[in-house]
């Protein structure tokens, strides 16, 4: 009986590790992600940006 307990105790740990992992760490790491996130994607935005006006001018011309 104390050996199904222990694994139940164990079990449980992982369970309690993965939950604050999903629940604090994974978002905590998006917050702290997220200017790094807006710089990366920066440069592709400004690069289409500047796609779409160089051909609304050969449109215009």
């Amino acid at each position: 009986m104390p050996f199904d307990t222990a694994l139940l105790a164990i079990a449980l740990l992982e369970v309690a590790k993965k939950l604050a992992e999903k629940g604090i760490i994974d978002p905590a790491l998006e917050a702290g992600l997220e200017p790094f996130k807006q710089k990366l994607t920066g440069f592709y935005r400004a690069k289409k940006s500047e796609q779409e006006l160089h051909a609304a001018f050969l449109v215009a011309l």
